[in-house]
């Protein structure tokens, strides 16, 4: 869920800044100037950006293998006296509560 969220976050803001670039841009201007502080944002945008990407592909890596990690869970009856072991995989097993 908090990857869905920070990877529509990440999409929302990429389009935001495509649209206020396109926004900014004059026909009429035939000489392009840089503003002598785009630079370090555009780093510090990117920096982010790439931040982001990171953290959401750490993440979606981190539940895929926590998920598939495989645990034991014993059943025990309360009628007969017998323990069935079983192994099962994290993202199979839903406990009921």
């Amino acid at each position: 869920m908090l990857t869905k969220l920070l990877l529509t976050v990440l999409v929302v803001v990429f389009a935001w800044r495509m649209l206020a670039a396109k926004r900014n841009i004059n026909v009429n201007d035939k000489v392009y100037r840089k503003q002598p502080g785009s630079k370090i944002r555009n780093y510090l945008f990117s920096f982010v950006l790439i931040a982001l990407a990171l953290l959401g592909g750490g993440f979606m890596a981190w539940q895929w293998f926590d998920g598939y990690t495989v645990v034991k869970v014993t059943l025990v009856s309360p009628t007969e006296a017998r323990r069935d072991v079983y192994q099962v995989r994290k993202k199979t097993f839903l406990p009921m509560s």
